[in-house]
């Protein structure tokens, strides 16, 4: 998964060492310190954390190829006897593969003309503006009566 646990040098309470960092490959702990505070018996702990610049995706996707692993599971279920076959089948078939069942695609592109024709009606049609925050304020005006309602059979359901 390309997570790292650090721990803390210091104690946030006593001597039991309770805190840590879950981060990923790109980040790094440099130091901690503690601040003694009256809020809590814990003391506050600050971090020093160093972020990698993050990877530059080339515009291509790595996925499963979903034809071949249909392809392998297949093939492992016509021709093992228990599941214990079954899964040495499949390893094997991976085994030949050398563990390589995913495929490059390159993402679509998001098609938003149907977001363009709204604003480009909005911004020719004023009414549009009020209808759209008269509808809203309806909604949020139930949403809060429901929401502060003291009985249960007081809220419907949507």
């Amino acid at each position: 998964m390309g997570l790292k646990v650090y721990c803390t040098k210091n104690t946030s309470r006593k001597n039991s060492l309770l805190d840590f960092v879950l981060a990923g490959n790109n980040v790094v702990m440099n130091n901690d310190r503690t601040i003694a505070t009256l809020l809590s018996d814990h003391s506050i702990i600050l971090m020093n954390l160093d972020v990698a610049k993050p990877f530059v995706s080339n515009g291509k996707q790595m996925i499963t190829n979903k034809k071949a692993m249909l392809e392998i599971t297949e093939r492992a279920i016509r021709e093992a006897q228990n599941s214990c076959s079954f899964f040495r089948k499949i390893d094997r078939q991976m085994k030949k593969r050398k563990y390589n069942i995913l495929k490059k695609i390159k993402p679509q592109r998001r098609k938003n003309e149907l977001l363009d024709s709204i604003l480009k009606v909005k911004e020719e049609d004023e009414d549009l503006d009020l209808i759209i925050k008269e509808y809203r304020g309806k909604l949020m005006e139930e949403n809060e009566l429901q929401r502060s309602s003291k009985f249960p059979e007081d809220i419907r359901k949507a």
